[in-house]
């Protein structure tokens, strides 16, 4: 079996917000998915989108993705960032994946988040505290959703969050109809890795 890990966001800390140690986020990601993921013998690739930082090339080194970008800091709204660098991580994706997993580059993990082979399906940690939104830091879907992910994704940016294909931002968007990975109803908040989740 084949995965694509898509990583997206902040790998330093920028005005006060983003990983405090991103060395921590990747031992984290490791531990609750790419390593139980291997012990299935599971092949793994990782693909990512973040920002210039002093360490950018001991980040490389360290995750050696199959594609990489690496840009400035968008200075934008916050929404908007994380849509843009969402998008490009995204696109970076070559060949098919069984499974894909979107995640953001600075969290820390509680749980671990392989819930077996995803078949047709689009999982999410949980719904968001008012019930409407689900949690956006986590993805994980079916390689062939891809596409239309990110065809959907395009529409959202282009569009006010009225008038896109899913009526908001991130958390308002799934592609299909969402399994949840863990029971009960949870804030998505996670500026700070410490709260994850």
């Amino acid at each position: 079996m084949l995965a694509a890990v898509v990583l997206r966001g902040m790998s330093a800390s920028y005005e006060g917000r983003g990983p405090m140690d991103w060395r921590a986020c990747y031992a984290s990601l490791n531990e609750n998915y790419m390593e139980p993921r291997r012990r299935e013998r599971w092949t793994i690739d990782v693909y990512y989108h973040t920002y210039h930082s002093p360490e950018i090339k001991e980040i490389r080194n360290l995750y050696k993705p199959v594609a990489s970008k690496v840009t400035d800091f968008f200075a934008m709204d916050r929404y908007k960032s994380q849509q843009r660098s969402l998008i490009i991580a995204l696109e970076l994706v070559r060949g098919v994946y069984d499974e894909i997993l979107v995640t953001r580059i600075d969290l820390l993990y509680k749980l671990p988040v392989t819930q077996g082979h995803l078949q047709d399906g689009f999982s999410v940690p949980w719904r968001d505290i008012d019930g409407r939104k689900h949690c956006d830091v986590i993805w994980v879907f079916a390689g062939k959703l891809l596409p239309k992910i990110i065809k959907d994704l395009h529409h959202l940016v282009k569009h006010p969050p009225h008038h896109n294909c899913c009526g908001g931002e991130l958390h308002f968007y799934v592609p299909t109809r969402p399994l949840y990975m863990f029971k009960g109803r949870f804030s998505s908040d996670t500026d700070w890795p410490e709260r994850f989740p």
